[in-house]
């Protein structure tokens, strides 16, 4: 049995590599996205940069995502921190809910932050 797998896309216009990046501005914006696709949902919320994958461009990479369900397609590669999370099996990701009031983390401790995905 095979079952399609949504992809979001969105314009981030405000997104630069630059310190000068409006990262609230970004943030909220993928913040509205998450909450428009999962309304009333609890989340694991995994950020993946191109920089960790050398050598594969932004399409290859979302093919790979898209294909696998993930970016552990390499088992002799190692992950972003792998050192720390080396006796752990699953993926890393942060638990999150999407609640009539938005997009919260739920990470114990935490403070409240306007924009989940600005703080990723």
């Amino acid at each position: 049995m095979s079952h399609s797998i949504p992809v979001y896309s969105i314009s981030l216009p405000e997104y630069r590599i630059e310190p000068e990046t409006d990262w609230l501005a970004v943030g909220r914006k993928l913040d509205r996205l998450i909450e428009t696709n999962f309304p009333e949902r609890k989340l694991a919320i995994r950020c993946i940069g191109l920089v960790d994958h050398p050598g594969l461009s932004r399409e290859e990479l979302v093919s790979i995502i898209v294909e696998t369900g993930t970016d552990r397609y390499d088992p002799r590669r190692e992950g972003v921190h792998a050192d720390f999370y080396q006796d752990v099996n699953d993926i890393f990701a942060g638990p999150a809910i999407v609640t009539k009031d938005g997009l919260k983390t739920l990470r114990v401790g935490r403070k409240p932050i306007p924009s989940v995905m600005a703080r990723l």
